[in-house]
Order: structure tokens, then C-alpha cells, then sequence
């Protein structure tokens, strides 16, 4: 169908190294399996940490842990390159993204209700795009009742790949009905 657009997801990639649990850091094996799902979608990919810097993956070394969107991140130049030059937040614009995906948004990130993050995320539902956000348990993003529906968290299985497959259908619908729109005016 000519005119549609491809759906645009920003990718915010926000481990913190100083933050003892575990769960708080970013791996590649929760990160390829996500960044291949929204890629073989279809999607265009932005991918951002807080400071524009090299995220820090804990098991980019581990050959054993490697599972098929491990080996095809590593054999992928193109997704090596796009992981190697990440922007930082504050290059972001969010009108140009119709969804985004936090993954590894560790306790301190929410410790301030006016934080960098939690307000750049409250922005973005208060315009009607959907987050999904993972691991979800450290959330404190107070919502208003017009957000429930568009902040998605953690699955029951605890799986960042389940977790970016709710955030695909609730981005993939809406971009639907956004693209019906424009077609039938």
C-alpha cells in the first residue's frame, strides 16, 4: 500500500552499572531477540541510552549463552554499527516516533518525579503513543486513567520478547487506524 509509513520505534537502552540487581542490567540476549522482532516487522529502529554512549551488554561475551538473535546480531554489521552509534535522549525528538521500548530502566531513573526519563516517558503517553517498558517492577510512572492503555509492562513469563510483541500489536494497531485515516481523507 503506497503512502503507508513504516512504523518508528525508539529503543532506549538505560542499564545502570551502579545498581546492584541484577535484573537491571542489559544483555544482548534480551536485546537482539527485541531488536529483530520490530526489524523483521518492518520497523524503523532508533536506538538511544541516556548519554549516547555505548550501552553496556553483560553478556556480549558469552559465547555460550548465544542463542539465533544473538548469532545474527553478531554476524549483522548493520545492527552492530546502529548499537555502536546510539543517540543520547536528549537528541530525540518525540514526534518522530510512534512507539518506544525502555529496556533495563533501572530504580534510579524513577527516584525523581521530575527526571529526565520519567518525564521524556510521561510526554510521550500524554500524546497517545504507547511505551512498553522492561523489567516493569521498578516502575513508579504515576498515570492518569487515558495512559493504562498505552504503557505496557513486563509479561507473565518475564520476557522482554514478550513484552515488545504487546508493544508491537498496540503500535502496529494504532498505526492502522492512523494510515486508514489518512487514506480515506
Amino acid at each position: 500500500m503506497e503512502g503507508i509509513q513504516p512504523t518508528r520505534f525508539l529503543v532506549i537502552l538505560a542499564a545502570n552499572d551502579s545498581d546492584q540487581a541484577a535484573n537491571s542490567k542489559i544483555t544482548l540476549s534480551d536485546f537482539a531477540p527485541v531488536y529483530y522482532l520490530f526489524k523483521d516487522f518492518g520497523a524503523d529502529i532508533v536506538l538511544t541510552t541516556l548519554t549516547g554512549e555505548y550501552p553496556e551488554l553483560s553478556d556480549v561475551r558469552e559465547k555460550a549463552s548465544q542463542h539465533q538473535a544473538v548469532r545474527r546480531f553478531m554476524d549483522d554489521r548493520v545492527a552492530r554499527e546502529e548499537l555502536a552509534d546510539t543517540l543520547s535522549l536528549e537528541q530525540i525528538d518525540l514526534e518522530d516516533f510512534d512507539a518506544i521500548f525502555c529496556l533495563g530502566m533501572s530504580r534510579h531513573l524513577w527516584d525523581f518525579e521530575n527526571s529526565k526519563p520519567r518525564s521524556f516517558l510521561a510526554s510521550f503517553l500524554d500524546s497517545g503513543k504507547p511505551v512498553a517498558i522492561f523489567p516493569a517492577h521498578l516502575v513508579t510512572l504515576r498515570l492518569q486513567d487515558d495512559r493504562h492503555n498505552r504503557l505496557i509492562t513486563e509479561g507473565s513469563d518475564g520476557s522482554p520478547l514478550t513484552t515488545a510483541l504487546a508493544l508491537l500489536e498496540v503500535a502496529g494497531r494504532r498505526s492502522l487506524d492512523i494510515n486508514t485515516d489518512r487514506t480515506t481523507t
